[in-house]
């Protein structure tokens, strides 16, 4: 009698389970985005405004606990108080990260590292992209502190507004004051995104050449340093508003946010794939940007 009871609900809570998978539109476009900061100094210490993404409700993962069996879907997965990561194919992702900024508050490192996180990539700051003035995230020498005792690897990205090769340099020179010679594991990117407000941003027009150009001089910058320098962008960007081929010798962070935990739909390559801008992890209030990488 017990067996066939599970025989039928076994199955039944497999659908369920399923039925609960949500994802998110590949092709928006995504805005991270920044703060605009107020109208003070050029270099800003201040909890700048940046218009958030709009948000993504749910989160691609479905787990059911039957007895000590766990039957996972697709997407995020927790075993044993470790989270991973399973692609539409199955395949399990070498590395899961997040990414922070000041909007994340108070972060308990130890219970992210604890969680199963591998990586976090570290705002530095940004520009404007309404008044152009630079700001530095009130919350970055805390966090690089705090992640690094924690034994996590650190990767650091900086918004970008620029316009041109110039400001693109200064750009980097901010990332670089900010950084301090703090050494990291993974690169520094340069986060190119349309505004809160398209077409209004000082940047969201400039052409494909000139977003891979202004790339290229924050990236050449930040070698010349000694860091490693990368390109995070919208998916949509990337296929529709960049010179793909011109950046593509660089690390690539893709975010794109997909149904049902496929893969982006992007040939190019990319080293790594932010999936969702809705996770809930351990040690932080809130939604956090999730992302994972391949080795191969």
């Amino acid at each position: 009698m017990k067996s066939n009871v599970f025989r039928i609900i076994l199955p039944m809570l497999l659908t369920m389970a399923l039925s609960l998978s949500r994802g998110y539109d590949a092709e928006r476009y995504e805005t991270r985005s920044v703060t605009e900061g107020s109208d003070r100094s050029v270099l800003q210490l201040a909890n700048s405004h940046e218009p958030e993404r709009p948000s993504a409700s749910g989160q691609n993962a479905s787990i059911i606990k039957i007895d000590t069996a766990i039957i996972v879907s697709p997407g995020l997965n927790t075993e044993n108080g470790k989270l991973s990561y399973t692609d539409e194919n199955g395949r399990t992702a070498d590395a899961l990260g997040l990414d922070v900024s000041f909007y994340n508050n108070s972060i308990d490192w130890t219970a992210v590292k604890e969680s199963g996180i591998d990586f976090v990539i570290i705002r530095l700051g940004g520009r404007g992209w309404g008044s152009g003035l630079r700001y530095h995230d009130t919350k970055t020498q805390q966090y690089l502190r705090g992640a690094r005792d924690a034994g996590l690897q650190i990767g650091a990205y900086y918004y970008s507004t620029a316009r041109n090769q110039k400001e693109a340099r200064e750009e980097a020179s901010d990332a670089l004051a900010i950084l301090d010679g703090f050494r990291l594991d993974l690169p520094v990117y340069i986060d190119m995104e349309y505004s809160g407000e398209y077409p209004e941003g000082r940047a969201d027009l400039i052409s494909p050449v000139q977003r891979s150009e202004i790339a290229d001089a924050f990236i050449s910058q930040i070698e010349n340093a000694g860091y490693q320098g990368g390109v995070y962008s919208a998916q949509s960007i990337y296929k529709y508003d960049f010179d793909f081929p011109a950046v593509s010798c660089f690390p690539i962070w893709l975010a794109s946010y997909t149904n049902n935990n496929q893969l982006p739909d992007f040939s190019g390559k990319y080293d790594i794939w932010q999936f969702t801008d809705a996770g809930q992890i351990g040690g932080i209030d809130g939604p956090v940007d999730l992302n994972v990488s391949y080795t191969n």
